[in-house]
Parts: C-alpha cells; structure tokens; sequence
C-alpha cells in the first residue's frame, strides 16, 4: 500500500461496510426482502440473489471484519482474500474507500487522487470473480471451462477455502 492515507481509506470503507451491513441484517430480520437491501445490491452480483438470505449475510459481515484486521496489518506483498467471498468482499472494500476518499477529498486535498489499483494488483490472488459481475456471462459459474480453470465461482463455493484459511464461522469444514 502506497501511503498510511490509502490503508485509513480502506479501513473507513471497511467501516462503512461493516455498519451498512449490520443494518442491512437487521433489515431482514425484520421482514424486509433481499431486495431492499443497500449492500447486497450494490455489490454483489444480482443474479444470485436467491442465494442471499440471513445466514450469508451474517457470513459475509464476518467477511468484511477479517479483511479489515488483514488491511491493518498488511505488509504490500501479501494476498488478502481467501475465499470468493473474500474477494467480493474486499472489492466492495475498495469502492466503499474510493467513495469515502473523494467525499475526504472535497475537504482535504490529500485525499484527492487516491488510486487502489496497485493495491488490487498485490492483494487479489487473482479476479475471476469479477467474472461474476459481468452479466453477459451469467452462468460461466457451471460451465467445465470455469472447472477446468479451478475458478471458484458457484455461490454455494463462495466461502470455501481457497487462497488461505478462512474464519471458520463462515465455512462449515474450516476447522
């Protein structure tokens, strides 16, 4: 990570996350559908919205708070996720700090410009799970050739462990 600024920006988008989704569960537990929730909307792939229920947002907040212990201490050279979910975790990670960046910006001009790209690069273990946000290939997700490529893509996939170890609160067999 380039500056102390970038890894503040990152740790308020995992904040902001954090707290949009204990609201978002608190939603649904209240009746609320899948569908008006802000998070999962925003930066999940749509298509597999059947897939989002009580369980996986609670999964996917635990998600969120390991990245952010990981932001904390990261060194620059390690990867950070260790699942799919990991991944799309810290994607929505970085667009929440990008947000929160240009808002600091309008204030305080040593936020302005903040570029995460050279921090994906590093911290991704690799991006096929953007392939998930790319609805012109809905449904690579069961193809052989996502197989082939050991691409992990299956929602029901998503929490396994597959760079690293997981929190064992959000797959099952982690322990």
């Amino acid at each position: 990570m380039n500056t102390n600024i970038q890894r503040e920006a990152l740790l308020s988008g995992a904040n902001i996350l954090i707290d949009e989704l204990f609201e978002d569960l608190f939603s649904i537990n209240n009746g609320e559908t899948i569908d008006s929730s802000m998070v999962l909307n925003e930066y999940l792939p749509r298509q597999f919205k059947r897939h989002y229920n009580v369980l996986f947002v609670k999964k996917f907040i635990v998600c969120v708070i390991r990245l952010s212990e990981s932001i904390k201490t990261w060194k620059g050279e390690e990867e950070i996720p260790a699942s799919t979910a990991e991944c799309i975790a810290l994607r929505a990670i970085v667009k929440e700090a990008e947000t929160w960046s240009e808002m600091k910006a309008e204030k305080d001009n040593k936020y302005s410009q903040m570029d995460f790209s050279e921090f994906e690069d590093i911290a991704f273990p690799d991006f096929d799970f953007e392939l998930l946000f790319n609805l012109a290939l809905d449904g690579i997700e069961d193809t052989s050739m996502a197989e082939k490529m050991g691409m992990v893509l299956k929602p029901s996939d998503w929490f396994k462990p597959i760079y690293a170890s997981v929190h064992p609160y959000t797959y099952e067999n982690a322990l």
